[in-house]
């Protein structure tokens, strides 16, 4: 999950924190709730989430990705076995043409109370391995996660970004003045 940093302007009366936080606020609006219907306990204090498409999240690009993906060698150890290797694959043609669709989400999209976007890859082809350390039962075995080895995961999330930067510029979102926290990255991730 990748949570993208933006200051946002909430109403002072939809701040869920301050209702968890102070006591005396909390019962002060509680009870104006049940005397009036109004205040923070008349508005949502959880979070959306989305599960969005390929073709939704990038329209201009999805297909050049996929046809990347398609493309791109296998990036699997050297070891591993033909039959895991003919798995994968196959899995691998699967999934790249469902992707093609709108049928199938690729980025769980979340939006939450503090209206900061979250972004969480849902169909990843990375794969990594467990191994065996030793023969002692007591040695933890080698983990290998490869998180974001394969092209095609990278491609989503940097879009995935992209989208949720549109989201925030958006007419919907500028009620709340978001202000993108822009912290200082390595020069290879500054076309994100």
């Amino acid at each position: 999950m990748i949570t993208l940093g933006y200051n946002v302007t909430l109403l002072a009366d939809i701040n869920p924190s301050k209702l968890s936080l102070n006591a005396t606020y909390r019962a002060e609006m509680l009870a104006l709730y049940h005397l009036k219907h109004t205040g923070p306990f008349t508005n949502s204090a959880g979070n959306t989430a989305s599960f969005l498409p390929l073709p939704l999240i990038a329209p201009d690009t999805f297909k050049s990705l996929l046809s990347s993906a398609w493309k791109s060698p296998s990036h699997l150890r050297a070891s591993t076995p033909p039959a895991v290797l003919a798995g994968f694959n196959a899995q691998k043609r699967i999934l790249l043409s469902a992707l093609a669709t709108h049928d199938i989400a690729v980025d769980e999209f979340l939006v939450g109370a503090g209206l900061v976007p979250t972004i969480a890859l849902q169909k990843p082809l990375s794969r990594g391995y467990v191994e065996i350390a030793s023969s002692s039962l007591w040695d933890a075995p080698i983990v290998q996660h490869s998180t974001l080895s394969h092209p095609l995961d990278l491609g989503i999330i940097i879009e995935s970004i992209r989208y949720a930067r549109r989201f925030m510029a958006s007419k919907g979102m500028r009620g709340f003045h978001p202000l993108r926290l822009v912290p200082a990255l390595r020069p290879t991730l500054r076309r994100l």
